[in-house]
């Protein structure tokens, strides 16, 4: 019951996390298959189809296309824009120089998911070996470390397949947090398979922190300069048509959540509105 109330409110947060939810029972219901733990896969079936049902109280929203859609997609979309999109959230460019080098973090991130595959399925090979009769398998650790690997490659390989299928549905332009949700589920991932492979080995702890600190220090110069540029401009514009405007004017101020700058700044008499509202 506790987990089936956090999934219902983790597909309440946002419109893609059921794709997440989905390949992480999806997961699971692997592993009671294997388990041959019937009640576990009946129980995360039914969670899926109460976190998913849930959503259909959005259907009618999302079958009437907004009049302003157009607005959010780019009409350039195609599978390579998701791989500079990918490329662009992890280089973390400041936007002081939004042109600049793309940095090998994407490279180090695609490393990282090559070898997480690799020992995940190497862990499942050498389950079946070590493991031959079932007695010896329920009194062995590997089993369950090789579970461990199999539930978290299997979210990660499942959860990028459908949240790319999701972006090249949707073609909105994509910004850097779109992503922020599966590079955290692949981390997770990452970490699951790795301690699964060595649970005993010390300079692991070590290792992860060495790698925390470095991609800190690959970014730490692209945040500086973040953090001395200008945010934006809407002030300023909002202190001309302050002055310039007149009240028989409107102002079209797009993207409604550029409005809501507009609207600490604005003193003018003018009406204004947002697209999107």
């Amino acid at each position: 019951l506790s987990a089936g109330f956090i999934c219902l409110l983790f597909a309440q947060c946002v419109y893609y996390d059921v794709i997440f939810l989905g390949a992480m029972l999806a997961a699971g219901a692997l592993i009671a298959i294997r388990r041959q733990q019937w009640k576990i896969l009946w129980t995360m079936a039914s969670i899926g189809l109460v976190a998913g049902a849930s959503l259909l109280i959005y259907l009618p929203f999302i079958h009437r296309v907004p009049e302003y859609l157009p607005f959010c997609r780019s009409p350039f979309f195609e599978a390579t824009t998701l791989w500079n999109g990918l490329v662009d959230a992890l280089a973390a460019r400041s936007s002081a120089n939004p042109d600049g080098p793309n940095g090998p973090q994407i490279w180090i991130w695609i490393a990282l998911l090559l070898a997480g595959i690799i020992v995940a399925v190497i862990m499942q090979r050498t389950r079946v070996r070590q493991t031959p009769k079932l007695e010896i398998a329920s009194t062995s650790a590997n089993p369950q470390r090789s579970d461990l690997a199999l539930f978290c490659v299997t979210s990660m390989v499942l959860a990028i397949i459908g949240y790319s299928g999701f972006l090249l549905k949707l073609q909105f332009f994509l910004q850097p947090w779109y992503y922020v949700e599966i590079l955290i589920l692949c981390a997770i991932s990452l970490d699951g398979i790795l301690s699964a492979s060595w649970p005993t080995l010390r300079p692991w702890g070590l290792v992860r922190i060495g790698f925390l600190a470095m991609m800190m220090i690959l970014n730490a110069g692209s945040a500086w300069a973040e953090a001395h540029t200008r945010r934006s401009n809407l002030d300023v514009g909002a202190a001309f048509l302050s002055h310039n405007a007149s009240a028989g004017d409107l102002i079209v101020v797009q993207d409604a959540w550029e409005g809501i700058t507009f609207n600490r700044y604005y003193r003018g008499r003018a009406q204004w509105l947002s697209v999107p509202p």
